[in-house]
């Protein structure tokens, strides 16, 4: 699932944006008949879902400038845009586009 896909499923759960947060905060989800948290998984960087023994998803979590930092770790990523981006599912149409023939 893409990241974007899963920010707005956290934005939904929670009610605004995750990186609206200014600080650290815990948004429960269940009327408090959930028991305490017994795993954490992180769904986004700086976003935690919290489930409970019964592995019913109790509260999310969500750590600000962990969640901001993520800009800033996938910067580097944007510096080269490759002009052909679906070359690894398209491999062969490429390869026949330089040379329609096959030959080397």
């Amino acid at each position: 699932m893409g990241y974007e896909v899963l920010k707005s499923l956290v934005k939904a759960a929670i009610g605004k944006a995750p990186g609206s947060y200014k600080s650290d905060a815990t948004v429960p989800l269940v009327d408090g008949s959930g028991g305490p948290v017994q795993e954490r998984v992180s769904v986004i960087r700086g976003v935690f879902l919290n489930f409970d023994g019964n592995e019913r998803l109790v509260s999310i979590s969500i750590d600000p400038r962990k969640y901001r930092e993520r800009r800033k770790l996938m910067a580097f990523v944007g510096a080269s845009r490759d002009p052909m981006p679906d070359v690894a599912l398209r491999h062969d149409d490429y390869l026949a586009m330089q040379d329609p023939h096959g030959r080397t």
